[in-house]
């Protein structure tokens, strides 16, 4: 028997004895996004508030990443609000963007970041050129996606902002939670 399929002797524990955790919060095990920073679920394939749905996996977004906008409710005309700085496909039915808002550069995207890590704006939608409907027009096979909008009410119900910084959403950096911990510890376990 090799090293590695050996286990570890079990050590029986008693009632009240005294123990010793460790909770890891490092940066490894947190998501400390950044100011400005969020993710969000873009777009899946399911069916919308208009009895429609976007085949994921039809969805072109190698011209977007040339130009990564992210605008406030589709507006074409008005300033971008951010950029997206990844987009990655999920589980074969979902598109996440991990994006940042224009936080120093633009008032308007700072206000609307605050909205969001405040919870008052908490959905996305996806725009793009339809290169290709099914038989019925329920189902779009094809599409060139052209940008990504912070939208107060989405046609797709899923298409939900998913990351916020540890920071917005507990109100503490990682280094107060890890100082946090560290007196919860003592007290609970050293002092007991």
């Amino acid at each position: 028997m090799s090293e590695v399929d050996e286990k570890p002797e079990l050590k029986k524990r008693e009632i009240g004895e005294k123990v010793k955790l460790a909770l890891s919060f490092d940066s490894a095990s947190t998501k400390d996004l950044g100011e400005g920073v969020l993710e969000a679920i873009i777009t899946t394939s399911s069916v919308d508030r208009h009895n429609e749905n976007i085949e994921t996996s039809g969805i072109s977004y190698e011209t977007y990443m040339d130009n990564p906008v992210v605008l406030h409710g589709h507006d074409y005309e008005g300033l971008p609000i951010g950029k997206t700085l990844k987009l990655t496909k999920q589980m074969g039915t979902q598109i996440k963007a991990r994006f940042q808002l224009a936080v120093e550069e633009y008032p308007f995207a700072a206000t609307v970041y605050s909205m969001i890590k405040s919870g008052y704006l908490n959905a996305v939608s996806i725009g793009g050129i339809v290169k290709e409907w099914s038989e019925d027009y329920r189902t779009i096979m094809k599409m060139e996606m052209v940008e990504f909008s912070v939208v107060p009410v989405p046609a797709n119900p899923e298409a939900l902002i998913i990351g916020r910084s540890l920071e917005e959403a507990t109100g503490k950096s990682v280094e107060t939670i890890r100082e946090e911990f560290a007196d919860f510890s003592h007290k609970i376990f050293v002092d007991k």
